[in-house]
């Protein structure tokens, strides 16, 4: 929480790169329904891909190649046969790789854009910057050869004749296949690194939006962490929602279950998600508060295992009548 706050504070005091940093994530863009994450973690799916297969498909132009010198039309007969192969097997291969290409694509943004963000000055950052320029050591290799598969992905199809022959060679030769066979195994080995880049620069991204949904509110208190209590609890006074324009701000103290009532749309389950939102101390934008604090003790998980909790609570509401609202630190 500390750093996070130093991070936070120090980026809305620097306006020019908190903006350069913004245009770098803006370029970075995103994968849309799913999230880099899912396609590292579906690498596996693809199974332990060759390109034996490939090369073994394009020796078999060099005796037709031959026999041109030959017999120029049995030669000819069989280049094209070798083409109409490799066409129809190309269009098969490719359609199991699509949807990994564009996360390599993204991985290659994620590359460029942390080439330049490890060049911004940001002291606060500095530890963390650091880890970002070696995991980029290691990541470069992945631009080797990428022409060949983020080329022919791009959506567009242009008249340039160099484009259009690259596209037939990548039909009858399988370049772009064969490159991508090399960069998943690349990537494979590196998956660490890429989840290393990821949260750094989600981390500044993140401190940047805390920063200014900050801006954008009445009021907002720094939570108060407090560890070695006799119990948990969780302390708040006058929490309101915000995005209520006229809102009813309300204080609760709990170190135990507590039944919530109330009829039908009197504010239950608001009550009970400003609380939540503001007990997750890694995400919190500490929204529409005067004060908030936070206990934690040992608990026991089953009451069998003793463990230390976290700075997470789990609430659990029943929208009906009447809400519950369980303090219930998380365990591992």
């Amino acid at each position: 929480m500390e750093h996070l706050e130093e991070v936070v504070n120090w980026l809305q005091e620097q306006e020019d790169i908190k903006v350069r940093i913004q245009l770098l994530m803006k370029r970075l863009g995103h994968l849309g329904k799913y999230s880099l994450y899912d396609y590292l973690d579906n690498l596996d799916y693809l199974g332990e891909r060759s390109n034996r297969k490939i090369v073994l498909g394009n020796l078999l132009y060099l005796p037709f190649l031959l026999l041109l010198f030959v017999q120029p039309a049995m030669g000819t007969i069989g280049i094209v046969l070798c083409m109409l192969w490799h066409i129809m097997t190309y269009f098969r291969e490719k359609k199991v790789i699509e949807p990994y290409i564009i996360s390599f694509a993204y991985v290659l943004r994620l590359i460029d854009v942390c080439e330049e963000l490890e060049k911004q000055k940001i002291p606060v950052y500095r530890r963390e910057l650091d880890e970002l320029r070696e995991a980029l050591k290691s990541l470069r290799e992945l631009r080797r050869g990428s022409y060949w598969v983020m080329a022919g992905n791009q959506g567009k199809i242009g008249g340039n004749p160099l484009d259009i022959l690259a596209d037939y060679l990548r039909m009858i030769l399988h370049l772009d296949i064969f490159q991508f066979n090399r960069m998943l195994e690349k990537l494979r080995k590196k998956t660490g690194q890429v989840e290393t880049m990821l949260a750094i620069t989600g981390y500044l991204d993140m401190a940047i939006s805390v920063g200014g949904f900050r801006k954008s509110l009445e009021g907002y208190c720094i939570p108060k962490l407090e560890e070695d209590t006799e119990k948990a609890f969780l302390h708040m006074k006058k929490g309101w929602h915000p995005l209520l324009s006229q809102p009813v701000k309300n204080s609760i103290r709990a170190d135990r279950g507590i039944l919530l009532t109330g009829s039908n749309a009197s504010g239950k389950s608001v009550f009970i998600l400003k609380s939540q939102s503001r007990t997750n101390a890694q995400s919190i934008t500490s929204r529409g508060f005067e004060s908030f604090q936070i206990g934690t003790d040992s608990c026991t998980r089953g009451g069998i295992e003793p463990c230390d909790t976290e700075y997470e609570w789990s609430f659990q509401a029943d929208v009906s009548f009447d809400s519950f609202i369980g303090i219930i630190p998380k365990v591992p």
